[in-house]
């Protein structure tokens, strides 16, 4: 894991970077691993493309705006102006089994965090930009960079942050086999 300084302008200098990176060649930036399948199925498809539609909806940005889309990239990638800065990066030698460690690592941040009154973003976006990261942070190549995160206070008065997501039902992501 790489934290950034905690000297702002050397987060922001990266940040700089990363938005300098994105808006040069926002179609080719690709992540040091597969996010999604392609094409997503069913029923994932359809719950991301709801939830991305409502986060839309809540900045006042529907998907056809694509001005509107990046800007919200690019404050994705200046991690949502937050204090801190976090970079995750993972020995690429590891197996995929080694993201269900990571991803309880990643929320156990999240939740101690949260235990001390601050809010956290984790953002997979970050992997889309490890060769900004690596010369910004000397990151080596052995090491895949993972997500990043946002670390500081939520503004609640930002309507993406208030926003009441549609739970699943049980029966639609649990089988119950009796034995």
């Amino acid at each position: 894991m790489a934290l950034l300084h905690r000297d702002r302008r050397a987060r922001d200098r990266l940040a700089d970077a990363a938005v300098e990176a994105y808006r040069a060649d926002p179609e080719h930036l690709a992540p040091e691993y597969r996010f999604f399948p392609q094409p997503l199925h069913e029923p994932y498809s359809a719950r991301f493309n709801a939830f991305r539609g409502q986060l839309g909806d809540a900045q006042g940005v529907p998907r056809s705006d694509k001005a509107g889309r990046r800007r919200d990239v690019e404050r994705q990638f200046r991690f949502f102006d937050a204090p801190i800065g976090l970079i995750f990066t993972m020995d690429r030698r590891l197996e995929w089994a080694s993201f269900i460690c990571y991803g309880c690592f990643l929320q156990n941040i999240m939740l101690a965090a949260r235990a001390r009154g601050l809010d956290t973003c984790p953002q997979q976006i970050w992997s889309l930009q490890y060769a900004v990261l690596r010369e910004h942070l000397d990151i080596p190549e052995g090491e895949m960079v993972v997500a990043g995160m946002s670390l500081g206070y939520a503004d609640d008065s930002l309507p993406e942050n208030n926003m009441a997501l549609r739970r699943l039902e049980l029966e639609e992501f649990v089988s119950v086999i009796e034995a």
